[in-house]
């Protein structure tokens, strides 16, 4: 790793009382997160609403919470040179982080409660049209 680089690297490989989350999520640039199997992420989603980037696995139900290339960025499981090379990329490419950044900040609409309540209330009121349609 570059010198430069390491310097800035910090791992957090540890129970992180929610008292800390607002700290720590402050001084990231962005995530990696390596997962060899999940289903999902918390941690995914709590980045999100401090919109910061991910790099993460392309395994499970991730790519649904993250958008490769828009919201992070995915890997394949258990090939490291694929993260390196992409952790690489983010940090020395300052328009990737932006787009990235910029893309988590919609994301962050798009999973938000607001947005998915006004999703249902169209369905429901295109439901009763339709029922009301054919009376």
């Amino acid at each position: 790793i570059d010198p430069m680089i390491e310097k800035r690297i910090t791992v957090e490989n540890r129970w992180i009382g929610e008292e800390e989350i607002p700290g720590i999520f402050s001084a990231c640039d962005f995530l990696l997160l390596p997962f060899q199997t999940h289903s999902q992420s918390g941690v995914i989603a709590m980045a999100r609403a401090f919109g910061k980037p991910v790099i993460t696995s392309d395994i499970g139900g991730i790519p649904e919470q993250v958008t490769d290339g828009t919201s992070g960025l995915l890997c394949q499981p258990g090939l490291a040179r694929d993260f390196a090379q992409k952790v690489l990329a983010l940090a020395h490419t300052p328009t990737l982080y932006r787009d990235l950044y910029r893309g988590m900040a919609e994301d962050r609409v798009r999973f938000s409660w607001d947005y998915s309540a006004s999703l249902m209330e169209s369905f429901f009121e295109r439901i009763l049209e339709t029922k009301h349609q054919t009376i």
